[in-house]
Parts: C-alpha cells; sequence; structure tokens
C-alpha cells in the first residue's frame, strides 16, 4: 500500500522532528509537561519505526511504542492542565503497557491485539481531551487545536478498535496519521503560547513589585502620606512649569503631640499621627498632595485655589481633627508665578496659629 507506506514515513519524519524540537525545548525549560510530550513523540517515533519495517510489523515495539506514547499524551495533557501528575500513577500505567507488550501477543491474535491497542488509545486520547477542553475558551489556538485534534483521534481509534478492517485497508490508519501530524503541530503551537503567557505573566508581577517598591519609596509607611521625596519632586515639576502655576501650602502642626509621647508612650503617638493622617486625607482632594513633613507635621498642598478657599479647607480640617479627639496649629502660605512653593511654606511656618480643633470636640 504505497498510500500508507508514504504516510507512514512522512509521520516518522515528522514525529522526528518534533522529537528534536521537543527535545532542545526540555533542555532549557522545566516545565514537566514538555518531558512528557517529548518522550511520547520518542515512543510514537519507535512504533512508527516498528510499523514501518515491512508488511508483518514488530508488533511487540508496535504494541508498546503505541501504548506508552497513548499514556504519555495524557500524562502530559494531565500536566499542562491541572500541573504534575502523582509520581506513583505514571510507573503503574507504563507497568500495564509493557505487561500488553509481554503478554499480549502470546494470548491475542494479531488482530484482537491491534483492537486492543487502539481501544486504549482511544481511551488515553479522550482522557486528554477531556483535560484540554475547559481551556479551549481562555486559551489559545494552540490548545484548541490539541483538544480538537485529540478528540478526532479518540474517535479514529475507537474506529479501529471496533473496526479492524478500516486498519488492513489502510484508510483509518491514514486518517491517524494525518490528525496526528495536526495534532503534533498544534502542540508546538500551544507550547509556544504558553511560554508567552508565561512571560507576560512575570512581566505582569515585575511591574507590580516595581510599583509596590515605588510606592514603598513614595510614602510613610506610618501614616501612608508622601513623603518628603515626592514633596522635592513636586517643587522641581512647579518649578520646571510642569503643573498648575499657583495654589496655596496648609502646614498642620499636631498640638500637645510630645506630651502624649511622653504621658502615654510611643504607640500612642503613632496612633495620633494615623488619626490624624486619616481626619486630613478625608478633606482632600485627587489633586491634593499630603506629605508627612516630620515628627507631628503634616504639608498639604492645594493646588489650583485661592486664599479664600484654602481657609475653609484649613477650617474643614480642623474640626475633622476635633472630631478625632486632636487640634493642630495651622499656617496658610500662597505659591505663584512671582512667589516659589519654598517661599510659601516658609510663610506658612511664620504664620501658624494655634489649633482649635479638640477644643471645639470637647465644646
Amino acid at each position: 500500500m504505497p498510500m500508507l507506506d508514504t504516510a507512514i514515513a512522512a509521520q516518522l519524519a515528522l514525529t522526528l522532528v518534533l522529537l528534536f524540537f521537543f527535545r532542545l525545548a526540555a533542555r532549557h525549560d522545566p516545565r514537566p509537561y514538555l518531558r512528557a510530550w517529548t518522550a511520547a513523540w520518542a515512543a510514537q517515533a519507535l512504533a512508527l519505526a516498528a510499523l514501518a519495517a515491512g508488511p508483518t510489523p514488530l508488533l511487540l515495539l508496535w504494541v508498546l511504542g503505541q501504548a506508552v506514547y497513548g499514556l504519555l499524551v495524557l500524562k502530559g495533557s494531565w500536566d499542562f492542565s491541572r500541573g504534575p501528575l502523582p509520581a506513583v500513577v505514571f510507573p503503574v500505567a507504563a507497568a500495564g503497557a509493557l505487561l500488553l507488550a509481554g503478554a499480549g501477543p502470546a494470548v491475542l491474535s494479531a488482530a484482537a491485539l491491534q483492537a486492543s491497542v487502539h481501544g486504549m488509545l482511544a481511551a488515553t486520547h479522550a482522557g486528554a481531551a477531556a483535560l484540554l477542553w475547559p481551556l479551549r475558551e481562555p486559551g489559545g489556538w494552540g490548545i484548541r487545536g490539541m483538544a480538537n485534534a485529540l478528540g478526532l483521534l479518540s474517535l479514529l481509534f475507537a474506529s479501529l478498535a471496533l473496526a479492524p478492517a478500516l486498519t488492513s485497508g489502510g484508510a483509518g490508519t491514514s486518517a491517524v496519521l494525518v490528525v496526528q501530524t495536526f495534532f503534533g503541530l498544534a502542540v508546538v503551537l500551544a507550547v509556544a503560547e504558553a511560554a508567552q503567557w508565561a512571560l507576560t505573566a512575570t512581566h505582569q508581577q515585575l511591574k507590580e513589585a516595581q510599583h509596590r517598591l515605588k510606592v514603598l519609596g513614595e510614602t510613610d509607611a506610618l501614616t501612608g502620606c508622601f513623603n518628603r521625596q515626592v514633596f522635592r519632586e513636586l517643587v522641581d515639576d512647579l518649578r520646571s512649569g510642569g503643573r498648575g502655576q499657583h495654589g496655596v501650602v496648609l502646614l498642620l502642626d499636631l498640638e500637645g503631640f510630645r506630651e502624649l509621647n511622653e504621658r502615654e508612650g510611643h504607640a500612642a503617638g503613632d496612633d495620633a499621627l494615623r488619626r490624624a493622617a486619616e481626619a486630613i486625607r478625608g478633606r482632600t482632594r485627587s489633586t491634593d498632595v499630603l506629605v508627612r513633613w516630620g515628627g507631628d507635621e503634616f504639608v498639604l498642598v492645594l493646588q489650583g485655589v485661592g486664599h479664600a478657599e484654602a481657609q475653609a479647607r484649613s477650617a474643614e480640617i480642623a474640626e475633622a481633627l476635633g472630631r478625632a479627639g486632636l487640634a493642630a496649629r495651622s499656617g496658610l502660605g500662597a505659591y505663584g508665578p512671582g512667589s516659589d512653593i519654598m517661599a510659601a511654606v516658609h510663610e506658612a511656618e511664620q504664620g501658624q496659629a494655634p489649633g482649635s480643633g479638640r477644643r471645639q470636640a470637647e465644646a
């Protein structure tokens, strides 16, 4: 049957190419399904070589190669979809394949043995298709092709097991070889897609780690406010004309903070700082910049507002601090094209007035 011989030779050549490709990939990649599929192509090459040996195939090698190939396809699909297969499972299944290969020719006719092997291949390919089928929608073309090819191969092997005449006619075997070729190409695509997804996930994790480091480098760990580094960047930005060119700086200095630390301990002082930051933050806009200036001082940069609005906001913050049982001395300083923001901070420091937040709360 020249057509069948040609199909077997072409499939064997492709299998050897796939074996070479997966062997190279598995050397540099620890993913278990790569090793499983590499071994599957080796077993498939053994089975095809036995099938191509002549009119009477080397039955033992064909049975062994096909059985191990089917088990490894199932194992690779399991590893790909669910993680590594429990270590004890595959050796037990492989022992069954060896038993079939060794004892089968002695107790079964050639036709019955071929039907048994095809039945086992139908079962392993159906199981592999079932494992990969849920991944078709979120997956790429490779996984879709694999799942579809495995399902079709399962049906072809089942038909060969139930109608052995198809094997002797060559049509069924040729169809299997064609679909197996498609399956091999789909596996290559799926492996490439998985590598791309892994690279994308690693890149996303790196971006998230960089973002966390940036947040840690920009914020005060105790209060969650920006630190002075962010304020320095804001100053540079304003001086270069990168943001709104006017606004007001509100400087807040908690009253009685040192005495609270001495009287109740640093834990109480830390709690007061956190409550103060939360009270101030509750009266800020998205464009405001709240900075822990140091110790018990906070600086709130109100961008794009005038002095009257800044005074109203200062009163709102004093009221919020009062509800939190706190009070703060406050000062305002305006900045704009003719006045640098650092000069505004100095003005706010010089113009601080005693806070009334705690007294309002007590009243």
